[in-house]
């Protein structure tokens, strides 16, 4: 609350944010009626796991339309609640959801049936009522005040740390200040680990096959197993649960943060029962949001959709690829052939597909969204055969994780002329460095918010004709349309515009 209450928009409003749930929190486990919404229905990780959640909302309702401004951004928010009752109404909105999604995580459909279950029901009037009293005032409290933002103790930091900031100026590099907290520094190293994992692994590759003499007694066996394997391509390997679970995905995730939202809280609509075809929009650089969210526990997949095992579909070469199949393979990732994604779509499983591919790469482009899909057939043939259900999934943010370079028309041809031998290609683009924050290949702490849309049930159809196809595609094209609009006026930027080519 100390660092939020001085903050400016270097901090992407998110240190502000933390501190109004820090104090929206400390509220209600004080206020003996609403502890029964944040500490009966759950373990002290799961109120954790509920502050990341009104993190989220306090930032999405920010972008739907409460501006933080600078340098103040607890008293500019403070000033728009006192001045316009809509915004305390969208803010309650927007925590009220994330408070409900966080119950649905733990068996309960909505907070009324949460108080209204055996267990909560002579409380259940109270709580309500006390629910429904909780708007400006309870909010008001959770903001630092006036005297909090003018201390001079405060302010004492805040200039000591301006100062430290001028001096890290050196050029047109803008160095990382060494105040910066630990667990900052974690989560950029993590997201350097997770960055240096495919060049690392062929770098160790190409070692090993450098000192061929000393290795061939152990490299021969193990690349004979890796041209015989074909487990990625029959359904895929064993997901491992402690792999996906590791700690450096959940710093990984943290470093942007990556948050995953399930559109559809009704249970009843991911059965393990059947298969699921997920779309990934956009492609963006790397597809770091579906790689985080789908491929790891970081974001809370298995909460979200128990009983569903996720198979994040990549690059054919990046699965051949030895050591790194092998740190990938336990997380659920397999080829993005139409061999392997046919074999993987079984009940229970839910794969993931990017739908846009390299040439969806090559349109990246901040606060932008070009996706190709009216030229995409075998996704919904796929479909159509396998009787799986369609999930539109979109990644807000995705394309704003890194800075993109203007390509002129001769520079672009070579890049699809690349594409076309090769079958993949990344646009011209750099984000910022360890130790700097505006030149670097790491990604841009951005937030990135994946959300799952409404599933489209698909009768099977093993001879779809060409009119099945498009009548199928332009349904997708439709909720996925929908879900973007939906969602956008509180994850994206007030100029963002979705183009579906």
């Amino acid at each position: 609350a100390e660092q939020a209450a001085t903050a400016d928009l270097s901090l992407d409003s998110l240190e502000a944010a933390r501190s109004v749930v820090d104090k929206f929190l400390v509220e209600a486990l004080l206020d003996s009626a609403l502890r029964g919404l944040y500490v009966d229905c759950g373990s002290v990780g799961s109120v954790q796991r509920l502050k990341r959640r009104l993190v989220e909302a306090v930032l999405c309702a920010a972008r739907g339309g409460v501006d933080f401004g600078v340098p103040k951004p607890a008293l500019r928010l403070q000033q728009q609640i006192h001045d316009d009752g809509d915004v305390s109404k969208e803010l309650r909105a927007c925590l009220k959801a994330a408070v409900e999604e966080h119950l649905v995580v733990n068996g309960a459909t909505t907070i009324t049936s949460f108080l209204e279950s055996p267990k909560e029901a002579q409380k259940a009037a109270k709580i309500l009522r006390e629910w429904e009293a909780a708007d400006k005032a309870l909010l008001l409290r959770c903001l630092p005040t006036d005297a909090e933002l003018t201390s001079p103790e405060k302010l004492e930091k805040d200039m000591a740390r301006r100062e430290d900031e001028r001096q890290t100026q050196v050029g047109p590099l803008k160095l990382t200040p060494l105040s910066v907290p630990l667990y900052r520094r974690r989560q950029t190293f993590s997201c350097l680990i997770f960055a240096l994992l495919l060049p690392g692994s062929i770098l160790i590759n190409c070692i090993f096959l450098w000192y061929w003499k000393y290795t061939w007694y152990f490299l021969v066996p193990y690349y004979v197993y890796v041209a015989m394997d074909r487990k990625p391509w029959t359904g895929g390997q064993q997901v491992l649960d402690s792999w996906r679970r590791f700690s450096l995905w959940k710093q990984c995730a943290g470093y942007f943060p990556v948050t995953l939202i399930r559109a559809n809280l009704n249970k009843e609509c991911f059965t393990p029962d059947k298969p699921y075809l997920f779309g990934y929009h956009p492609h963006g650089v790397l597809a770091t949001g579906a790689a985080l969210a789908f491929g790891s526990e970081a974001c809370g997949w298995s909460e979200r959709f128990p009983g569903l095992t996720p198979r994040l579909c990549t690059l054919n070469l990046t699965v051949s690829i030895p050591i790194f199949r092998e740190l990938i393979a336990p997380m659920g990732v397999i080829p993005a052939s139409e061999r392997a994604v046919a074999a993987a779509l079984r009940p229970g499983n839910a794969v993931v597909l990017v739908v846009g591919g390299a040439a969806e790469a090559l349109d990246a482009s901040c606060g932008k969204y070009v996706l190709t899909l009216r030229r995409r057939r075998g996704f919904f043939r796929l479909a159509l055969q396998r009787g799986a259900t369609l999930v539109p999934t979109f990644g807000f943010g995705e394309n704003d994780i890194f800075d993109f370079v203007q390509l002129t028309s001769r520079q672009r041809q070579l890049q699809d002329a690349f594409k076309n031998i090769t079958g993949f290609t990344m646009p011209l683009f750099h984000g910022r460095g360890v130790f700097s924050y505006n030149y670097g290949m790491l990604p841009h702490r951005r937030p990135v918010t994946v959300v799952v849309g409404e599933p489209i049930d698909i009768k099977e159809n093993p001879n779809p004709t060409k009119e099945d196809i498009d009548r199928l595609r332009e349904n997708y094209i439709n909720s996925l349309t929908a879900l973007f609009e939906e969602y956008k006026p509180r994850l994206a930027e007030k100029n963002a515009e979705l183009i579906i080519i």
